[in-house]
């Protein structure tokens, strides 16, 4: 018969064993961020501890966003006691970056119970212009364009954005409208207040009334927009893009302006005078042109060119031309104009 020393003895065992083949209840910090693989440039970040026992607390959850998974390089570091938090960034991330994101859960005593390392987000540019914008020259038939842009989204402080917009004369460099205290991605001219057959570049400047004045974005057009209209006297414009080729475009564009009908001679010619190529007239277009404006097409995109009135950088016989210096030449209604053009070659 056992007796009753050896009983608990044999009780207390027991139970040690009991303990030790329970699992052990985890105690972590976790963050919650969008879905996805991008991120706003000033998130609202949640964060929380789940199964944390009392003799850690109070809890702190610290938060660090770097560049790199290794954390050396870091844009925002900020810590919060108790078992949640929320992190409200006082900065926008830096535009077009990738961001690596930790949360460490940190008992009263200082040692760290929980690490959390999430996936890499991006972050975009601020500010996107959409329309009206290309790599070339863009085509607008109304003396009233609207413009429309995209920003980065914010959840919350340091924005909302508030935008102004300015357009301004490619020739002259001054600017022929402006507005302000924008709070849509959108504006329609209000009136008449631009020219036809006018070149123009247009910018949107972005900034945040309640964050820092260093948060501010600023994107400017990638080409010229004409308004287009009833020729008002013969033009031949700059050829685009200039030099050429680019990544974007093989050929070359000319856009010209007849005041009224009449035989057109447009050519290529080289730095000594000699014809290399005529463009118009063409085996599938006429000498004889109407008056009004050519060169432009509406259909092509955001190239803003007729195929028509193109240079592949090839003489008349098809062969490629060395890289130089070349004009085209516009000889209508009484002119002779010229514009030099910048082959790079193929």
């Amino acid at each position: 018969m056992m007796r009753a020393p050896a009983i608990r003895a044999a009780a207390l065992a027991a139970a040690f064993v009991g303990l030790a083949a329970a699992p052990a209840r985890a105690q972590l910090a976790t963050l919650s961020l969008p879905g996805g693989d991008s991120i706003p440039a000033a998130p609202r970040l949640f964060a929380q501890t789940a199964g944390v026992v009392d003799s850690l607390r109070p809890v702190t959850l610290a938060l660090d966003i770097g560049r790199d998974p290794g954390f050396t390089n870091l844009v925002y570091s900020a810590s919060r006691q108790g078992d949640t938090a929320t992190f409200n960034l006082p900065r926008l991330l830096p535009a077009n970056g990738t961001y690596y994101f930790r949360l460490r859960g940190v008992a009263a005593s200082g040692r760290q119970f929980s690490e959390e390392i999430s996936p890499p987000k991006s972050v975009g540019p601020w500010l996107t212009l959409l329309s009206p914008n290309g790599f070339n020259n863009v085509s607008v038939s109304t003396l009233r364009p609207t413009f429309t842009w995209h920003a980065t989204r914010l959840t919350g402080p340091p924005g909302p954005w508030v935008f102004a917009l300015s357009v301004v004369n490619a020739a002259t460099g001054v600017v022929e409208f402006f507005t302000q205290y924008l709070g849509d991605t959108s504006y329609t001219l209000p009136a008449d207040l631009l020219q036809a057959q006018t070149s123009y570049t247009w910018n949107v400047v972005g900034r945040l009334p309640n964050g820092s004045p260093l948060d501010s974005a600023v994107a400017q057009s990638n080409a010229t927009f004409v308004i287009l209209g009833a020729a008002r006297t013969t033009l031949l414009y700059q050829n685009f893009p200039n030099p050429f080729p680019t990544p974007s475009s093989p050929v070359t564009c000319f856009w010209i302006d007849l005041a009224k009908s009449d035989h057109v001679n447009l050519g290529i010619y080289d730095l000594r005078g000699n014809p290399v190529k005529t463009i118009v007239p063409a085996p599938d277009q006429s000498a004889s042109l109407a008056a009004g404006e050519y060169g432009r097409n509406l259909d092509q995109g955001q190239t803003g060119c007729d195929p028509h009135f193109e240079w592949d950088g090839t003489d008349a016989a098809g062969r490629v031309v060395p890289p130089g210096v070349y004009f085209v030449r516009l000889r209508a209604n009484g002119k002779d104009l010229v514009k030099k053009i910048v082959f790079l070659g193929r």
